[in-house]
């Protein structure tokens, strides 16, 4: 069963009839066959709202991308790249950061595989990663 991702959010009315609106304007011709999404900001976004921890803002990251993949889904995008975990990041954050980071991929990752018509395909490095 896949998840409506906008349904699930908790988001108004105001909200679902502005992105219908939006979702009528876009001519179906005009749907790229791949997108691709970098994240970013999710600490500061969680340090702005004074969240106690970094993860708080990964997660609502991670819920914005099962969001935008089902606009994606719904407008008939067929491929979509999600840019989650750069090498800077690997080498930069603190451990439990990290740590929590990666929980999070991995159970978005495990979630999207289950839904849908969906493939979850790693791409990138696979090599460790040490800290200087």
């Amino acid at each position: 069963m896949r998840v409506n991702a906008r349904s699930s959010t908790g988001r108004g009315l105001l909200y679902r009839l502005y992105g219908n609106r939006l979702r009528r304007r876009i001519d179906a011709a005009s749907v790229p066959d791949h997108v691709a999404m970098m994240i970013d900001g999710n600490r500061r976004w969680a340090r702005q709202l004074g969240y106690d921890s970094a993860a708080d803002g990964h997660r609502a990251g991670a819920a914005k991308m099962r969001e935008f993949l089902g606009w994606c889904d719904d407008l008939g995008v067929g491929v979509v790249s999600l840019y989650l975990l750069s090498s800077d990041n690997l080498l930069k954050r603190e451990a439990g950061e990290l740590s929590d980071l990666i929980e999070i991929i991995a159970e978005l990752a495990d979630a999207l595989s289950h839904e849908g018509d969906w493939r979850v395909k790693h791409v990138g490095a696979v090599r460790s990663f040490r800290r200087n």
